[in-house]
């Protein structure tokens, strides 16, 4: 099953980096902006930047949707393969629906502020303001993941 989710987890992974770099890059430029003004309270600065790294993990999922590389090629051969076995117009189409509508649902809760259990997991850790952070992150994650997949079967496979 693995091999048929290739794309998906290749664009999953690669936007795990992509939130890690954001994060880190961000989140410095603001700490340095934070301790050289020294007025500014930290939970403001981060609640700020939140807003702003939720839509930037967003466009960047979005642009690796978009993105053609050899892993969508792969999954699609083997899609092909695949879908000559099982009757493949009913359950792909259902599968393509599933995706599309996790894609939308994930997007939703991105931005949406985290639950109050992981907001709750993060004060007992000592860092409150990082929850929304850590949820849009993970949530564009699944965009993107979803995503990939969503958009391989929209292209009935034509990628080779």
């Amino acid at each position: 099953m693995l091999p048929l989710l290739e794309a998906s987890l290749v664009a999953a992974a690669r936007q795990l980096v992509a939130v890690t770099i954001l994060t880190l890059g961000i989140l410095l430029l603001a700490t340095h902006k934070v301790i050289s003004q020294e007025g500014s309270a930290s939970s403001e600065v981060y609640f700020s930047v939140s807003q702003f790294l939720t839509w930037a993990y967003l466009l960047c999922a979005v642009g690796l949707i978009l993105t053609r590389s050899g892993s969508l090629v792969r999954t699609a051969t083997r899609l092909r393969r695949a879908s000559r076995i099982v009757e493949p117009k009913r359950a792909l189409r259902r599968l393509m629906v599933q995706l599309g509508l996790a894609v939308v649902a994930l997007t939703i809760l991105a931005l949406r502020p985290p639950p109050e259990s992981l907001v709750e997991i993060s004060r007992y850790l000592g860092c409150a303001s990082v929850a929304s952070i850590v949820w849009a992150g993970a949530m564009s994650v699944g965009v993107a993941g979803f995503g990939a997949g969503r958009m391989l079967l929209s292209g009935h496979f034509e990628l080779a």
